[in-house]
């Protein structure tokens, strides 16, 4: 079975959502900012197949930037 690559964007080091994700058995690239989010997700050979996104971040893009241009790469991707 295929690991599935999630790509996390938390701003809060706190909350360890990626060793949640880790222990669910999921692959994940934890970034801290919308805008590396971003930059990821503009890669046309990113092999992220889902996202879990904070909604607010200290600096612009926020999460629902990166929610609104993950659907405008890949309208499959599901984004939580």
């Amino acid at each position: 079975m295929e690991t599935v690559m999630i790509l996390l964007v938390e701003d809060l080091p706190l909350l360890d959502f990626e060793q949640a994700l880790v222990e669910a058995g999921f692959a994940v690239l934890a970034v801290v900012s919308g805008k590396k989010a971003l930059k990821i997700l503009s890669d046309a050979a990113t092999t992220i197949q889902g996202i879990v996104t904070d909604k607010r971040f200290q600096e612009a893009p926020d999460g629902w930037d990166v929610a609104r241009f993950s659907r405008e790469v890949d309208p499959e991707r599901p984004v939580v």
